[in-house]
């Protein structure tokens, strides 16, 4: 099944109780979505299996476009997608896949988990309940947006328990990795932060805590590499920072597991 890329157009395919096999025939998912469509996907105990391409392929599109998949099973034969049959999609809560990222933290329910599904490269992302993002060992990079626009995740005011674990943050912006704004307990469980790419002086906090009341901050195997870029060495910056307002605050960091942190001047 493949959607044609001549013209815009809008789509709603529903498979069920489907077998498609193409582990005889080369560079053949058994779904693509070709860019200037806009698709809503429901797979419902359908099973795809492919030779060497990834089952389900969505091309550059519209970031409005999701896949539920209830039940059946999407494979190939080329290690190389057996552990991520699906390609183009970057995030999955549940049963459902969202074509960006940001799309699924707008989507994320309270006790949900985010599973990214491929590399992500994105601008600020709001956390706006409490759940978790699970990396899943993939990459978060910060190289979209501005210099109004340069945190990685600030974590919000009905999110008041968030874990971050199972991945890398890129961060190539000059604000915060993770910034928290109202009172929470947040981990940050097997987590590697790169501070080092920033284009301009970082002067802040790569993790800064900018609240009053109480949050608890756990660190459990994260390592942290930081750049101060010049002219910031006399600033505040910091891995771990409290903010800039002056109001009281209370605040606990605990370390449990083995982290690190190495700063390059």
């Amino acid at each position: 099944v493949r959607t044609g890329n001549e013209t815009k157009k809008t789509v709603n395919i529903n498979l069920t109780n489907c077998n498609f096999d193409t582990t005889k025939a080369t560079g053949r998912s058994g779904l693509i979505i070709m860019s200037k469509t806009n698709a809503t996907v429901v797979l419902t105990d359908t099973n795809i299996k492919t030779l060497d391409v990834p089952a389900v392929q969505l091309k550059d599109s519209s970031n409005h476009q999701t896949m539920t998949v209830n039940g059946g099973k999407l494979d190939s034969v080329s290690t190389e997608y057996q552990k991520q049959p699906i390609k183009g999609y970057d995030a999955m809560i549940g049963n459902v896949a969202h074509r960006a990222f940001t799309q699924a933290a707008r989507s994320v329910g309270k006790g949900e988990t985010i599973k990214l599904l491929q590399n992500v490269s994105t601008g600020w992302v709001d956390v706006p309940t409490s759940c978790t993002i699970d990396g899943d060992g993939y990459t978060v990079k910060t190289d979209v947006g501005t210099a109004t626009n340069n945190h990685t995740f600030v974590i919000k005011s009905n999110a008041t328990d968030v874990t971050f674990k199972n991945m890398t943050i890129v961060h190539k912006r000059t604000g915060h990795a993770v910034r928290i704004i109202k009172p929470a307990d947040v981990k940050l469980e097997n987590v590697t932060i790169d501070a080092t790419q920033a284009t301009d002086a970082y002067t802040e906090g790569v993790i800064t805590i900018d609240t009053t009341g109480t949050t608890n901050l756990t660190l459990d195997k994260v390592n942290v590499d930081m750049d101060t870029k010049g002219d910031a060495k006399d600033k505040y910056g910091a891995i771990i920072r409290t903010g800039v307002a002056n109001t009281s605050k209370e605040n606990t960091v605990t370390t449990p597991g083995q982290s690190g942190a190495d700063e390059e001047e």
